[in-house]
């Protein structure tokens, strides 16, 4: 095989070994990419999407960085992420040397530190996803010292990539802004449950992801036990907590209290997490993003739009580079039940702009989130930076 026909070897350093949507893109690339690269997986863990991961084939390794819970870091945490990213770097450049990996592929940015290290300690080049929006003083003033010394930025939004920039603004020569892709539609296929719940007169709210507290789950709860006839409703949650996150699992506990004492037990469905959420998508009237905290681009919102399904979302993150307000979907101040309602009871009670909305909400899934143009992007990337790598 010519050299130039040869896959190139790529060391990932995923931060998260179950599913998410960094991690549902990462393998959409996987997948693409498969004659073009010949991958090693790094996983804090063995998760879920680290298992699928091997059940195709693909190689994957633990890495010695540990797990940290989502959100705000105890000091314990903060004192032992240097000493742990040392670590986990100097045995992940073992590791480059000996399989003589060529790129350093970092999935997100709580594994940065420790894939930065590696890759300047054997000389190789290194390229940064940045799947959220970094809002914490300390992660925005660590990943942006340290994303000065990889190679290239991708952001999956203009939102994204500012915290970055605004600290340090010599990165906007090596980042760039790649939009999440979406799959291609599969064939519809509602369960018949889900399709009885269609075909009825309710209103089907659905609200898609992890269940954890910055997704706000508790607002819509609150949302729709404001509204005069949440009896005509119907809620579908598709998610369910993060593997070995207590705060995930106390927040589900909380919501089902909530959803009892609101006494919207009858009207809310819980599906646990879903590999496929298409049948449940079948079903939804509206998708409801509710989220408290930042966002990147989430994915299940360019799903709905790709579907037809008008968006109600918090106005955070990326999410108004996708929707915009009145256009194709409705936005809401983030945390406000009484502004989710009112937005809720305009679309129930006015079907035809429900219909407008998710005409224009599916027209918005342009070929800014083709997955061929964003793994064909990716692949270059790849290729350019290899091609840069030191002689292995």
């Amino acid at each position: 095989m010519g050299a130039g026909n040869m896959k190139r070897r790529v060391l990932i350093l995923e931060q998260q070994s179950y599913w998410g949507g960094g991690q549902r893109v990462l393998h959409m690339v996987l997948n693409s990419l498969q004659d073009v690269i010949d991958p090693v997986v790094a996983f804090p863990d063995s998760g879920s999407f680290c298992q699928d991961l091997q059940s195709q084939k693909i190689e994957t390794l633990i890495y010695p960085l540990g797990n940290y819970q989502s959100g705000r870091k105890s000091f314990a945490d903060i004192l032992a992420f240097g000493p742990r990213s040392l670590c986990c770097a100097l045995d992940l450049a073992v590791t480059i040397l000996k399989r003589k990996l060529e790129l350093v592929y970092i999935n997100g940015p709580r594994c940065l530190l420790a894939g930065v290290m590696a890759a300047r300690l054997t000389g190789r080049p290194s390229l940064f996803f940045l799947h959220n929006t970094l809002f914490r003083r300390f992660d925005v003033a660590l990943a942006s010292r340290v994303a000065s010394h990889v190679s290239r930025i991708v952001a999956c939004s203009q939102a994204a990539a500012a915290p970055l920039l605004r600290t340090n603004p010599a990165l906007r020569e090596k980042l760039q802004v790649l939009y999440p892709p979406v799959e291609e539609l599969p064939p519809a296929a509602p369960c018949s449950a889900l399709r009885t719940l269609r075909e009825s007169s309710r209103f089907v709210i659905g609200i898609v992801g992890r269940i954890t507290k910055a997704k706000g789950h508790h607002v819509l709860l609150d949302a729709v036990a404001k509204l005069d006839s949440c009896a005509e409703k119907q809620m579908i949650f598709v998610g369910a907590p993060a593997p070995s996150y207590p705060e995930d699992s106390s927040y589900l506990r909380y919501l089902r209290s909530l959803a009892s004492e609101r006494g919207l037990e009858g009207s809310l469905q819980w599906t646990g997490y879903q590999a496929d959420p298409q049948p449940y998508y079948e079903a939804m009237d509206v998708l409801v993003v509710p989220s408290i905290s930042e966002e990147g681009m989430p994915l299940v919102t360019l799903e709905a739009c790709q579907r037809g399904i008008p968006v109600v979302a918090s106005r955070v993150g990326g999410i108004p580079e996708l929707i915009k307000d009145g256009v194709n979907g409705i936005l809401v101040p983030p945390g406000s039940p009484e502004e989710l309602a009112k937005a809720l009871d305009r679309l129930q009670r006015q079907p035809g702009l429900c219909r407008q909305l998710g005409a224009a909400a599916h027209a918005s899934i342009d070929e800014r989130f083709s997955k061929k143009l964003y793994c064909s992007k990716i692949g270059g990337l790849i290729s350019e930076l290899c091609s840069s790598s030191v002689p292995v």
